[in-house]
């Protein structure tokens, strides 16, 4: 197994700048993920886009947004929360903003062994190195500031 931190001598001040990953880090990743929980999935944003390319991927996609909760997308019914989700995850990709990447690394600290996650991966937009140090701190591998889709596509 690759391992990987996100110690600050490998994250860029700049999140235009990207984190070097190996290659056989991300491939390791995504190779041992089905079942991702979305957070921030919306319809109508291009998170929908991105989860379309991962779901003809393979992938086993959950949409989670509160403000559809109920409703059925990517033929799932969206869960308010990943608490909801009846059975474990394997990943969660996360959408949003900074503060969505902080959530999720505490649901993960906190809940790591209910919702049986193995990766965080924060798409861009979410970068936010302290939630990836305290998810590894939880023993979850993360991926920070690159597209899951366009990665699964290049290594998958």
């Amino acid at each position: 197994m690759v391992e990987f931190r996100h110690d600050p001598s490998v994250v860029p001040e700049d999140p235009n700048d990207k984190v070097q990953y190996p290659e056989e880090y991300l491939r390791e990743i995504l190779s041992d993920v089905f079942k991702v929980a979305v957070l921030g999935y919306h319809p109508d944003y291009e998170s929908a886009a991105y989860v379309e390319r991962l779901k003809a991927r393979g992938f086993h996609i959950i949409p989670v947004n509160p403000t559809l909760a109920g409703e059925t997308h990517v033929n799932e019914v969206v869960p308010p929360s990943i608490f909801e989700i009846p059975t474990k995850i394997d990943m969660i990709q996360v959408f949003g903003g900074p503060e969505d990447a902080m959530f999720a690394a505490r649901g993960i600290a906190e809940h790591k062994d209910k919702i049986g996650v193995k990766v965080l991966w924060l798409e861009p937009g979410t970068w936010n190195p302290d939630a990836a140090r305290l998810a590894e701190s939880a023993g979850v591998r993360v991926v920070m500031g690159l597209d899951a889709a366009e990665v699964a596509e290049r290594l998958v």
